[in-house]
């Protein structure tokens, strides 16, 4: 798991944040989508932030704050880097069992 986490955040210093198009979305990724949003607006929330001053910190606008949080955008891992750290928690990947 560590050497997992070193080399996606060695990965995560090379990409460059680019608002591109919205990606469409598998019907299969709906869960994890759902898991995505969910945990940007808790991880917001509780750190205390507006969606405008998530945007400020992490230099992304608050639209797209917004569409992450409704779930009309697929956020990078780069993006979710910038807002686990403008947050106060660190992004952390992990591949889990399939439940029955």
């Amino acid at each position: 798991m560590r050497d997992l986490q070193k080399f996606l955040d060695k990965e995560l210093k090379k990409v460059e944040f680019a608002n591109g198009p919205v990606r469409e979305v598998a019907e299969e990724d709906f869960g994890t989508l759902d898991t995505v949003k969910d945990k940007v607006s808790e991880a917001r929330e509780n750190a205390g932030l507006t969606q405008k001053e998530l945007a400020a910190i992490t230099g992304l606008t608050q639209s797209n704050i917004s569409n992450i949080e409704k779930g009309n955008n697929i956020p990078t891992l780069a993006t979710l880097n910038k807002i686990a750290n403008a947050t106060g928690k660190r992004l952390v990947i992990d591949f889990v069992d399939e439940e029955d």
